[in-house]
């Protein structure tokens, strides 16, 4: 296991180089610790105060018994535990086993005052007649982080025949989670990997009207497909920036191993459209995009960013554990997808799908025929986990087009972070910036991106 300890940002500095690109500056970082093995810097979210105070949320989620999450001002070299019990804020109802893993994923909105917090505990449990149901669940803050409000895992206790079965009183919600804000709604969306013996589930909640959680349909779906391992949400799928009518979608990525006799095995993500001002509580699928090798973990990481300026959310899906072989390897495959050959290539893609332009959410907004395949940089070591992270930068180099950063976790020497740039002509170029031995091995790095557009400073921060 990689202990982290150690939060680690980043500047951005101007270098002419022959592309005369922005790139991150690496030689100057700003350090924040925490206490050893408390898995400090495992999860970070930047996050915007009332009083303009910014900083990062910073989750250590095995801190003393339960986790812990921080607040790290960027003007400050001190964090401060957002203290708070988590049981009495879930119900009384909920058991203190420890290591419930409080902090393991955090979202927010960092360009924007005035918003929530989301921070994820998967591993709460709640006693249920001498039978411990392991939901989890999510906790929506304040902006100034306090009146912690949980959101619930009812759908997780509402499981058939579980008190037979051990396998289906497991959930792990909070194992992803992503946050939504409009001038309408405010949405969380979260992960729940291991619901009904590990099919995995979405589930959606709506901060702004008093309804009961919603969830993603997953009656069609294998065992073992783990689908919310990570999550995302975004209105600029069937629409663009400038539309007003903006149909809500969700993804989620399932990059499990199912056990039936359709599947391959590969992982594969799903797209739901959330439907404003209905009593619907199933949401049914709007597109499954599938993997293409088996074992790949396809779905690990999911990310909706603009990458070609048009207005419209590209998807990125991150398949850590594929591996990249020749033309002639491909041929050398068995019936399931598994390479015959050991140790003939590296491992990792990240899939882009471009936007197809789709107003109605009947169609399907990504194509199989129209993506790009990056690569792992021959300069990663052969098991990086090229893909294990996607997060965007935004417009880090002021061409109008966002940026985006791929995490390497396992790189050699600590690991690496890989910058592209987007491209208008969609054809994204070769990694701009790669980052790699960042000063503490097993850090977690942040990247703060300060990057001005509309007289504005947009702090990002990416987590890779």
């Amino acid at each position: 296991m990689i202990v982290l300890n150690s939060a680690i940002y980043f500047g951005t500095l101007l270098l002419f180089s022959s592309s005369f690109a922005f790139n991150i500056e690496v030689t100057h970082p700003s350090v924040k610790s925490g206490k050893v093995k408390s898995l400090f810097g495992f999860s970070v979210a930047g996050h915007r105060k009332q009083n303009d105070e910014r900083g990062l949320i910073v989750g250590a989620p095995s801190d003393d018994k339960s986790g812990s999450i921080y607040w790290c001002p960027y003007q400050s070299n001190q964090c401060r535990n957002i203290t708070f019990n988590i049981y009495k804020a879930a119900s009384y109802s909920y058991t203190e086993l420890g290591h419930e893993l409080f902090g393991y994923s955090l979202s927010t909105l960092p360009l924007q005052q005035d918003r929530l917090a989301v921070a994820c505990s998967p591993r709460l449990a709640y006693e249920v007649t001498g039978k411990l149901f392991v939901t989890g669940g999510c906790f929506a803050f304040s902006n100034t982080l306090s009146d912690p409000q949980f959101l619930g895992a009812s759908t997780c206790l509402n499981i058939p025949d579980s008190s037979r079965s051990i396998d289906l009183r497991f959930c792990l919600d909070g194992a992803s989670a992503s946050y939504f804000h409009n001038t309408f709604t405010d949405i969380i969306i979260s992960g729940s990997p291991y619901y009904q013996f590990a099919r995995g589930i979405g589930l959606v909640s709506n901060m702004t009207e008093f309804k009961p959680v919603r969830r993603t349909d997953s009656s069609n779906l294998g065992d073992y497909s783990l689908l919310g391992s990570s999550s995302i949400i975004s209105d600029h799928v069937y629409s663009s920036a400038s539309d007003t009518n903006k149909p809500i979608v969700s993804v989620f990525g399932a990059p499990g191993v199912p056990q039936t006799k359709d599947e391959k095995g590969s992982g594969f993500v799903i797209l739901n459209v959330i439907e404003k001002n209905t009593n619907q509580i199933i949401i049914p699928q709007a597109q499954l995009l599938q993997g293409s090798r088996f074992g790949s973990r396809f779905g690990h990481a999911v990310a909706l960013i603009d990458l070609n300026g048009d207005g419209w959310d590209d998807l990125l899906v991150g398949a850590p554990f594929e591996q990249q072989m020749d033309p002639s390897a491909l041929q050398k495959l068995d019936t399931e997808g598994r390479s015959t050959l050991s140790g003939s290539a590296a491992f990792g893609s990240v899939y882009i799908f471009w936007n197809q332009h789709r107003r109605l959410p009947s169609i399907t907004a990504f194509s199989d025929s129209d993506i790009q395949i990056l690569k792992p940089p021959p300069i990663l070591s052969l098991k990086s986990g090229f893909g294990s992270v996607i997060t965007t930068l935004g417009d880090i180099d002021h061409d109008g087009i966002d940026d985006f950063a791929i995490g390497a976790p396992y790189d050699e020497g600590g690991g690496s972070v890989i910058i592209y740039h987007g491209s208008k002509d969609k054809k994204i170029g070769a990694p701009t910036q790669h980052s790699s031995k960042l000063y503490c091995k097993g850090s977690i790095v942040v990247i703060r991106i300060l990057a001005a557009r509309n007289g504005i400073d947009k702090d990002i921060e990416a987590v890779v």
